[in-house]
């Protein structure tokens, strides 16, 4: 709102005088100055003019500045020339960028003032949070398992003699003798987390297709040996044609008979073409002693890396060889579970397994069929060895389909394989000790030493 003028002092009013005091003064001083050049005694009189003018001014500004009547001259002034407002400095003038560049400053402060209050905020939850949890019970670390003790081979060997005479169970004293750290390499292996396997897969990993060590090698046999007696029936004809007469004859129905008495006993038995088979096999190849050494001793070694129960060991009475029998689960026999022994329809087993708890036992199965076909380059009898695999099949439920069985098989021979090319210096040193009809506790300090 306009300030009033009635009071105040006019400062432009008073500037005017001032400045015409100041015009009159130098006008008087540029007179002195004239008539001091032209030699004039009148400077004197023009500098006490001055003088008098300047005081006269003087006089007159003090009297109008405190005295009402300058209140009135101005109020007059005022009426004139409008009410005066009071000074202000003038604002600074922005462009139209500058303007712009402070907006956007002013936005990015504000937001960063909102970004240090959440961040402010956030920092108070956590430590709220970090200070409404427990703190972690600080424990000393206790080693992964017990401290292992490198021993001879004959002080293993009378560690675990020492062991087993004072354990009537063969599983428990070897467990005891894990603890203690005597053992290592019992119980090292594993057969968990089946997978599946193609049959590329397997050849690629083992070197030979998986018909070698499956069901389907016995069948190669049996059609070979089908057709060995066909061609061998067949020369018998062409022979008898040849010789004529009685003799030809009796020679033709002879010879004509074996093929029929070979296709009938394969219809209603053919386990015993299976076993005809074997002994005509390893009659050929004459190395059926170490091929059941080295088979009984991928077993061992199999079993004993995953941990799987020893039922009994004793000595092979025809060939002298050291055989070890495992448990059939690890929860006993088939005959304890009320399962049986062979592939076929049977009772219901009073236990129920998974697939994964059978995994042990199956790469057990396999093994034997495995290591000979490493070392002898073809598995001659495999058929016990099947059977018992098919048995450990048919305790899984839900029941397996063809192709998971198929399945089953090719895993758990690879991990046989797998075992048994890891140890394959063990495994040859385990049939020679087999073959010399070692002890339980010499073949466990092989293994270990």
């Amino acid at each position: 709102m306009p300030v009033s003028c009635v009071g105040v002092p006019c400062l432009p009013i008073q500037i005017n005088l001032y400045v015409k005091v100041a015009t009159v003064d130098f006008l008087l001083s540029r007179i002195s100055a004239h008539q001091l050049d032209r030699g004039s005694r009148r400077p004197s009189i023009m500098r006490t003019a001055r003088s008098c003018l300047t005081l006269a001014m003087s006089l007159v500004s003090l009297v109008l500045t405190t005295t009402p009547a300058m209140a009135f001259f101005n109020a007059g002034v005022c009426r004139q020339f409008g009410a005066l407002q009071p000074f202000r400095p003038p604002h600074p003038t922005l462009s139209v960028s500058a303007r712009r560049a402070a907006v956007v400053m002013m936005s990015d402060l504000d937001r960063a003032a909102k970004l240090r209050q959440e961040a402010e905020k956030l920092e108070q939850e956590l430590k709220a949070v970090q200070a409404s949890r427990p703190k972690p019970v600080v424990t000393e670390e206790k080693p992964a398992g017990p401290t292992p003790r490198y021993l001879s081979f004959e002080q293993l060997k009378a560690e675990v003699e020492q062991a087993m005479a004072s354990s009537a169970v063969v599983d428990t004293a070897l467990k005891q003798l894990k603890e203690s750290g005597a053992l290592t390499k019992f119980e090292s292996g594993s057969a968990k987390g089946f997978r599946r396997y193609s049959a590329e897969q397997f050849e690629q990993a083992t070197g030979f297709p998986p018909q070698d060590v499956e069901s389907g090698g016995t069948q190669d046999d049996l059609k070979w040996a089908l057709g060995a007696v066909m061609a061998a029936s067949s020369l018998a004809v062409v022979g008898g044609g040849f010789l004529g007469g009685f003799a030809g004859t009796l020679l033709v129905y002879l010879f004509l008979l074996i093929p029929i008495t070979f296709i009938g006993i394969g219809s209603v038995a053919p386990g015993v073409i299976s076993v005809f088979v074997v002994l005509v096999s390893n009659l050929l190849d004459g190395k059926a002693a170490e091929r059941k050494t080295t088979h009984q001793a991928a077993r061992f070694l199999t079993g004993y890396l995953l941990g799987l129960p020893i039922e009994s060991v004793k000595t092979d009475a025809e060939g002298g060889t050291t055989f070890i029998k495992y448990y059939d689960t690890m929860d006993g026999n088939f005959k304890d579970l009320g399962a049986q022994a062979a592939a076929g329809p049977g009772p219901e087993p009073r236990k129920k397994f998974g697939q994964e708890d059978i995994l042990g036992h199956a790469a057990l199965a396999i093994a034997g069929s495995v290591a000979e076909r490493m070392e002898y380059g073809k598995v001659i009898d495999r058929q016990a060895d099947f059977l018992y695999l098919v048995a450990l099949m048919d305790l899984v439920r839900p029941s397996l389909r063809a192709g998971q069985k198929n399945d089953l098989v090719l895993y758990s021979a690879l991990t046989a394989h797998k075992l048994l090319t890891a140890n394959k210096g063990k495994l040859e040193r385990l049939a020679e000790k087999m073959a010399a009809k070692a002890s339980l506790a010499e073949m466990v300090a092989v293994m270990e030493s």
